[in-house]
C-alpha cells in the first residue's frame, strides 16, 4: 500500500480528533467530560433547589405564573419548561398544582377548624369549585371526604 497525500490527510485528521479534548465533545458526544451544564448533577439539584424555594415561597399567590418563577430564575419559560420536564417530568403548571393539592391535603388532615373553602383559598387556589375537583382527581376521594376519614 503507497502513502498517499490522501492517507497523510485522514491520519492527520484521525490524530487531531483524538487528541483534542475540544475536537472530542463535537465529534464524540458520548464522551462524558461533565462540561456540558445539563450533565453536572450539582448544576441539577441547585436548579430544583432554587426551584422549589421559590415555588415554596408563592405557591399561595394564585397569581403566581411560569412566566414570574421564569423571571426570578434568569431564564426564558421555554428553558424552565424543559428543564422541569427533563427533571420532574411535568410541566410547571402540573408541578404547581399537585404542590398545592398536596399542602391542602397537609392543612385538611392537622386542621379540623379550617373550612375545605378557606384551605383552598390558602393554597392558592381560588375557586373551591374547582379544587374540590382537582383534589378528587389527584387522591381519589374528596377533601371533605378526607376530613372524615381523619377526624372522625
Amino acid at each position: 500500500m503507497s502513502f498517499t497525500s490522501e492517507n497523510s490527510n485522514a491520519y492527520r485528521i484521525t490524530n487531531f480528533t483524538q487528541t483534542n479534548p475540544a475536537v472530542q465533545v463535537i465529534f464524540y458526544p458520548t464522551t462524558n467530560y461533565h462540561t456540558d451544564r445539563e450533565d453536572n448533577p450539582n448544576r441539577k439539584s441547585s436548579f430544583l433547589d432554587k426551584f422549589q424555594e421559590l415555588v415554596e415561597a408563592y405557591y399561595q399567590d394564585d397569581c403566581f405564573r411560569a412566566k414570574q418563577l421564569a423571571d426570578m430564575m434568569n431564564m426564558s419559560e421555554t428553558q424552565l419548561f424543559r428543564r422541569l420536564k427533563a427533571l420532574t417530568n411535568q410541566g410547571f403548571s402540573s408541578y404547581l398544582r399537585l404542590y398545592r393539592l398536596q399542602k391542602a391535603k397537609d392543612l385538611i388532615e392537622t386542621y379540623d377548624d379550617l373550612n375545605i373553602s378557606e384551605i383552598a383559598y390558602e393554597v392558592g387556589f381560588n375557586d373551591p369549585n374547582y379544587f374540590s375537583r382537582a383534589f378528587s382527581e389527584a387522591f381519589g376521594q374528596t377533601p371533605s371526604s378526607l376530613r372524615r376519614a381523619t377526624f372522625y
